[in-house]
Parts: C-alpha cells; sequence; structure tokens
C-alpha cells in the first residue's frame, strides 16, 4: 500500500512539473525554466515542512513521526506545487508576453 501511495505522489510530481513547465510559455528558455521549477521545489518543501514542524510541535508521535512527516511532505508538495506554481507560471509567462505590464 505504501508502494503504491509513494506511486501517486512521484505521477503528482511529474504532472506539477509538466504543468510549471507549460505554462511557461515559450518566452523564456529552458535553462530559466527549470531554474524556476527548481526554485519552486525547494521553496514548496521548505513552506510545507516548516508548517508541518510548527503544527506538531507539541504532539508525540512516536516510532511513526519520521515516515508521517515524510509521507505529508510528500502528499502536499506536488499538489500546492499544482495549485500555487502554476498560476504564478501563467502570470510570469504573459508577463514577458507584455499581456501583463508594471
Amino acid at each position: 500500500m505504501l508502494l503504491f501511495i509513494y506511486l501517486c505522489i512521484l505521477v503528482l510530481n511529474v504532472v506539477a512539473v509538466y504543468l510549471v513547465y507549460r505554462f511557461l510559455g515559450t518566452q523564456l528558455e529552458k535553462k530559466e525554466k527549470w531554474i524556476f521549477i527548481i526554485a519552486g521545489v525547494a521553496i514548496m518543501y521548505l513552506i510545507v515542512t516548516a508548517v508541518y514542524g510548527i503544527s506538531t510541535k507539541d504532539i508525540d508521535l512516536g516510532k511513526a513521526a519520521s515516515t508521517t512527516r515524510n509521507l505529508i511532505t510528500f502528499a502536499f508538495v506536488p499538489v500546492n506545487r499544482n495549485s500555487n506554481f502554476t498560476i504564478f507560471s501563467k502570470v510570469i509567462s504573459l508577463f514577458k508576453r507584455g499581456k501583463i505590464t508594471n
């Protein structure tokens, strides 16, 4: 069952990377797109890990603490990336094309 969950998380990550790459459009070079994607992954992991740490600060999870933390972190990062960074990447693409101005 755990293997199935990790497989689903992997699929979510692949979809998230594809959507962000696609929504960035043709105005950015491949190198800039990958820098944006990698930075987005790092930022999202930091945010999810910090929120998880704050929310479970005074809770004793026992032996399952590490597995629970990894599962929640790896599950919520692609979901948050799909909901936040795809929209943000579309805005960046529109800005680069000149459809959005300062």
